[in-house]
C-alpha cells in the first residue's frame, strides 16, 4: 500500500486455494493500509483439514528471548508499564519479525510466521478468512502474544504487560484469582470494558486459561474471550477491527494511519475486495460509497462516518434487519486527506426494521439529497431534503 513501509513476503504451499490466497492478500492489504512501520514480514501459508479441533486457524513462529528492561525501552514511550519486571527475571518471548521492527534483533525466520487454515470448518472465503489471517499475523508476525509464564517457569510475552482487572490493577494470574482481565495501555486508568461504550464499542476481556481450581481452558491468553477479530472467529462472520484492537497494536509500537475506505462497486457491503483497502471498513474509518455504485448492507457494523456521492446509493437492511452506526455522522476524521464530500450527496435507504444510528451525543448527519426511512419490504416512508440539510 502506498505510504506504508509494512510489506509481506509470502510463500504459498500447494494446498492453498485461489480463494484462500485472495483472502490472504486482502488481509495483508488491510494491515498495510493501517500501519506504516518499515518492516518486511516473511509469511508462509497452508490449508489442511484438521478436523473438529476447535482451532479455526493456527500458526507457528520463531521468537527472540529478551530481558524485560530491553523490551520496555523498545516499546512506545506513551505506554505505562511496570517499573519492575513482573516476571521476576524470566525470558520475554518476542516474535522475530516484531523484534526486527522494534530494533531488538536482525534475525529473520524461515519463515517468521507460518499460518494454516483448518478447512474442516465452513468458510465463506470472505471477511471471515481475512479476519482469521489478520488474527494470526498480528500474533506471530506483529507481536500480539502473551505467555504469563505458562504453567510455571515458562516465557512471558509483550501482551502480558497490558493485563488489568476491573479495579485497574495489574493481574498476571491468568484467571487463577477468578477475576476478569482487560486490556489497558495507560496503567489501568482506561480498560477495554470502557472503550467509549457510549458509541457501541464492545466490551473486550482477555481469555483466562485457568480458573480458581487450576483447571485449564484451551485458547490463547492474548485473545479476547468474545467474538472479535482478536477473539474467536468463525465461518461466515463479517467482523471488523475495533478501536480497542487498534489501540492494542499501537501499544505494541505499530504506527497507525487511517485511510478512508471507498466502495465504488455495486454489490454487497460485505464483499471485502470492493473496498479500497481490500476489506470492509473498520470502526475507526470513514466509509464512502461513490462512483454511482449501489451497495447493500446486511450486517451490523460501526464506522467512524458514512457518506455517499451523487448518484450513489446505500441500502441498509436489504435482506435482514441491520444497524449501521456512524459514530461521527458524516464528518471526515482528521486522519483523512481526501477531498470528497463529507455528506449524503447520494441516496441512503433505511429499510423497514433497520436503523442508521448517528453517534450517541449531538453528532450531525449532513444530508444533501435523499435519506429514505422505512423503505423496502413494503415500507414507503421517506425523508427527503432537496438542499443541504442537517438531521440531528
Amino acid at each position: 500500500m502506498a505510504g506504508s513501509g509494512l510489506m509481506f513476503n509470502n510463500t504459498f504451499d500447494a494446498s492453498c486455494s485461489s480463494a484462500y490466497i485472495a483472502c490472504i492478500v486482502s488481509a495483508e492489504d488491510e494491515l498495510e493500509s493501517l500501519f506504516t512501520n518499515s518492516i518486511t514480514i516473511n509469511e508462509s501459508f497452508s490449508e489442511a483439514n484438521q478436523a473438529n479441533t476447535g482451532g479455526a486457524l493456527g500458526n507457528s513462529f520463531s521468537y527472540w528471548n529478551e530481558s524485560y528492561s530491553t523490551l520496555k525501552a523498545a516499546l512506545p514511550s506513551g505506554d505505562v508499564l511496570p517499573s519492575t519486571d513482573p516476571s521476576g527475571g524470566a525470558n520475554w518471548a518476542v516474535p522475530v519479525a516484531y523484534a526486527r521492527m522494534l530494533g531488538l534483533s536482525g534475525y529473520t525466520g524461515s519463515p517468521d510466521d507460518a499460518v494454516t487454515l483448518n478447512t474442516y470448518y465452513g468458510w465463506s472465503y470472505g471477511q471471515d478468512v481475512i479476519n482469521g489471517v489478520i488474527h494470526e499475523i498480528s500474533e506471530g508476525g506483529m507481536g500480539r502474544i502473551g505467555g504469563l509464564g505458562g504453567s510455571g517457569a515458562g516465557d512471558w510475552a509483550p501482551m502480558d504487560l497490558f493485563r488489568y482487572n476491573a479495579s485497574g490493577n495489574p493481574d498476571y494470574t491468568n484467571g487463577r484469582d477468578g477475576d476478569t482481565t482487560y486490556f489497558s495501555s495507560n496503567g489501568g486508568s482506561t480498560l477495554s470494558d470502557a472503550n467509549l461504550p457510549n458509541k457501541g464499542a464492545p466490551t473486550l476481556s482477555y481469555h483466562n486459561q485457568y480458573d480458581t481450581l487450576d483447571n485449564f481452558y484451551p485458547g490463547d491468553n492474548d485473545d479476547w474471550s468474545q467474538e472479535a477479530v482478536f477473539g474467536t472467529v468463525g465461518g461466515g462472520e463479517t467482523l471488523t477491527l475495533t478501536q480497542t484492537e487498534l489501540d492494542v497494536m499501537q501499544a505494541l509500537g505499530w504506527n497507525l494511519s487511517l485511510k478512508q475506505d471507498v466502495d465504488g462497486t455495486s454489490g454487497s457491503w460485505e464483499t471485502p475486495t470492493d473496498w479500497s483497502t481490500g476489506s470492509m471498513p473498520i470502526e475507526a474509518q470513514d466509509a464512502l460509497i461513490n462512483g454511482g455504485a449501489t451497495v447493500t448492507l446486511d450486517s451490523n457494523v460501526i464506522v467512524h462516518s458514512i457518506a455517499t456521492t451523487g448518484g450513489s446509493e446505500l441500502v441498509i437492511g436489504d435482506t435482514a434487519a441491520t444497524t449501521l452506526t456512524a459514530v461521527y455522522g458524516t464528518d471526515l476524521n482528521s486522519e483523512d486527506t481526501g477531498s470528497t464530500t463529507s455528506g449524503n450527496s447520494g441516496d441512503i435507504q433505511v429499510d423497514t426494521g433497520s436503523a442508521l444510528q448517528i453517534g450517541y451525543f449531538n453528532e450531525t448527519f449532513d444530508n444533501a439529497d435523499i435519506l429514505g426511512v422505512g423503505k423496502g419490504a413494503g415500507g414507503s416512508g421517506s425523508l427527503r431534503a432537496d438542499s443541504d440539510q442537517v438531521v440531528s
